[in-house]
């Protein structure tokens, strides 16, 4: 049963609108990722459960639904404590990040500054001072980028997607180029502020 629902989990997690076009996917992967939980209610605890609220914490927050965002984050925070899952027979390196006691941030963040959340500031700078891992660097900086550009913040914005692009690339994580570049298309393409970044996306 928990394999089961962890499969439908991770197959829900595939419909994103960063990949695959709009808010019908993320209502689609809230609604498998809202099935993967009933079934995952009667199993023992572990901490894949806090992974699959956090999944579905995210998308709440790309429909705007910020009651069952609040809902599914504390229920993550809840289970966020809990054994890691076993991994022989069941899904080998599951959920991502979790060796940072931190891992849960990674999920919710998106959500905190897809809904304007005035702590995502916070949260993001947080993970980018407390991690050494590449991957967490590049995606806290990506969404600091996409926080700042909202706010009509070009200087913040623009060394925020250069500290994403920098650590994107020593990761080896090439789908973060598509994301700052569309990032840097927001922005008024004459703003000078941009020149360093900009030189680093041509020299891709």
């Amino acid at each position: 049963v928990t394999r089961t629902a962890l499969v439908l989990a991770s197959q829900a997690t595939s419909f994103s609108p960063a990949s695959d076009g709009g808010p019908g996917d993320a209502a689609r992967a809230l609604a498998m990722l809202d099935a993967a939980e009933d079934m995952l209610a009667g199993q023992p605890a572990h901490r894949a459960h806090a992974w699959v609220h956090a999944n579905a914490a995210a998308r709440a927050a790309l429909v705007g639904d910020r009651w069952s965002f609040d809902a599914h984050r504390d229920q993550a925070r809840r289970a966020q404590q809990h054994e890691p899952e076993p991994t022989y027979g069941l899904w080998h390196s599951f959920p991502p990040r979790s060796v940072d006691a931190d891992w849960l941030d990674d999920y919710l963040c998106g959500g905190l500054v897809q809904l304007g959340d005035p702590g995502a500031q916070t949260a993001l700078n947080a993970i980018v001072t407390r991690t050494s891992h590449e991957h967490r660097i590049a995606d806290a900086s990506k969404l600091l980028m996409q926080l700042h550009l909202a706010r009509g913040d070009h200087d913040a914005a623009a060394a925020a997607g250069l500290a994403a692009l920098t650590a994107a690339r020593a990761a080896g994580l090439g789908r973060q180029d598509l994301r700052i570049r569309g990032l840097r298309a927001l922005a008024p393409s004459d703003e000078p502020t941009y020149a360093e970044l900009d030189a680093a996306l041509r020299a891709a």
